[in-house]
């Protein structure tokens, strides 16, 4: 009796979440509206730091002194090809940042977080489509529900949120250039995926954009992709299926990243940081650093939220004719995948071991939600054709999802601080960055109106709880690399804060 009441009750279950999915699905996308507007908000009112003068510097003269859109695109090549040999090889970021939206106006460096923010969420969503709809086949109800999950663990935790959005120049050098790459992937997926033939303009297409995001940063995003493009490219060749689409958009992709490694401008940032260190020593570092932000990333909110989506990842992979085999290898090289992206800068010896700039870690922390969310379908995926007593385990897990629930409203309703939606909207609805707004523009007009001059101006400071590990404000200091950014921009003589 009790186990026909409970199997009465799964079923039950069952067709209520089947009733009811799209109701979930419209409730997630609604949720993630809600969490990303602070976002966009606080974006509003960010300004140009740092390296962003740097870059835009010759092409904002270009058009002052020309007004032509063709001498701003050839200044911003001129600019490449002097980073390419005297900084980085990464041609594709430094000619994007070249054409910041605005080329340094405060008004309108807004745009360039805007855009950023939402080629993120498009790449998210493309990405997450791929690989639920058009790979496993599942209903877009259940790819709404996990993406929206999955980026809502990214968005909340990230470990320096100023970089990954609002700073132009090291979010669009890396949180967009993970954007990009994922797109990607996604292509070649889908691609693989589908049965049609590859059209040849659609082949020469993907294979001109392999080669613009070859050249983005050349470091852990492009590790990662890597590792993923020679995963597609074997088993493209074992299932004999588009082997040749699959090499070719692989090698596009290869080359410009052996382009932007082999820039002289590499050497040169090299010497300032001194030797390489060893291959072996770089990667058993590599391994160690990577448990260490393991352990300093997972917290109650990354643990719980999945499990808000298990009874859908439940349904998903029951419909999936697949076993899942080996869940603990598959988790070991996870593992080693997600600790690879730290191996390219402890070898460069781009600062003491297990020290990652912000806008670094940003995008090794997005991919390893990435591969959380990935190792929790497929663990699912294996208890699910490996457990006993199916139907206890699906009305169980209904119940945890509940509970966990319940959880996180209590967590999100004590701690809000600690979430980063909740930090953003604090400090545009307080009028905190609307204020420092106003000192950005009545700055800006001061320099613009004193060309030629020694400048001092107002030093402005960050809120608490925001900051910024790569960019800068302008210092005391009127010879600090960033005032010397400024001063060029904007023709003054010096500039400096009181």
């Amino acid at each position: 009796m009790m186990q026909k009441q409970i199997a009465d009750r799964i079923e039950k279950i069952d067709a209520w979440l089947a009733k009811k999915e799209k109701l979930f699905a419209v409730l997630c996308v609604l949720a993630l509206i809600c969490l990303m507007i602070p976002f966009y908000w606080f974006g509003r009112y960010t300004a140009p730091l740092a390296d962003d003068f740097n870059t835009v510097t010759g092409t904002y003269h270009a058009w002052i002194t020309s007004h032509s859109i063709w001498q701003v695109i050839l200044a911003a090549v001129e600019k490449t090809k002097g980073y390419y040999i005297g900084w980085t090889g990464a041609f594709t970021n430094v000619f994007l940042q070249c054409l910041m939206p605005g080329l340094g106006d405060y008004r309108t460096y807004f745009i360039a977080s805007w855009i950023i923010l939402t080629t993120f969420l498009i790449a998210n969503f493309y990405f997450g489509k791929c690989l639920i709809v058009d790979v496993m086949g599942q209903e877009k109800t259940k790819w709404l529900i996990i993406t929206v999950i999955t980026t809502v663990i990214q968005i909340e935790c990230l470990p320096v949120v100023y970089d990954a959005f609002f700073w132009f120049v090291g979010a669009e050098a890396y949180v967009f250039a993970y954007s990009l790459k994922l797109i990607l992937a996604g292509i070649i997926i889908k691609e693989l995926a589908s049965d049609r033939k590859v059209r040849p303009g659609m082949l020469i297409l993907n294979m001109i954009y392999a080669f613009l995001i070859g050249g983005t940063e050349f470091g852990p995003t492009s590790v990662l992709l890597i590792c993923v493009l020679g995963c597609l490219v074997i088993f493209s060749i074992v299932r004999k299926r588009k082997s040749c689409y699959t090499l070719i958009v692989s090698a596009s992709f290869a080359l410009a990243w052996i382009l932007t490694i082999a820039a002289p401008g590499n050497s040169v940032r090299q010497s300032m940081v001194g030797e390489k260190r060893g291959v072996i020593f770089s990667i058993v570092q590599a391994l160690t650093v990577g448990a260490m932000r393991i352990y300093e990333w997972i917290n109650p909110f990354m643990l719980i939220v999945p499990l808000l989506a298990l009874p859908f990842i439940i349904l998903c992979v029951k419909k999936v004719k697949f076993e899942f085999p080996l869940p603990v290898f598959v988790s070991l090289l996870s593992y080693g995948i997600y600790s690879s992206m730290y191996a390219p800068m402890i070898y460069a010896n781009y600062g003491a071991v297990g020290q990652v700039n912000g806008y670094t870690n940003n995008v090794i922390y997005l991919i390893f939600i990435l591969l959380w969310m990935g190792n929790v379908i497929y663990w699912t995926g294996w208890l699910t054709r490996h457990y006993t007593s199916r139907k206890k385990q699906s009305i169980s897990c209904y119940y945890v999802s509940v509970l966990c629930g319940i959880f996180l409203i209590t967590c999100v309703a004590h701690i809000p601080g600690d979430y980063c939606s909740f930090t953003l909207l604090h400090w545009v609805r307080t009028g905190t960055m609307q204020a420092n707004m106003e000192k950005y523009l009545e700055r800006e007009e001061i320099l613009r109106n004193s060309p030629g001059e020694d400048v001092v101006v107002e030093a402005i400071t960050f809120p608490e709880g925001i900051y910024t590990s790569g960019a800068g404000e302008i210092t005391s200091d009127a010879e600090h690399w960033i005032n010397i950014g400024v001063s060029d921009y904007y023709g003054v003589k010096s500039v400096r804060t009181e």
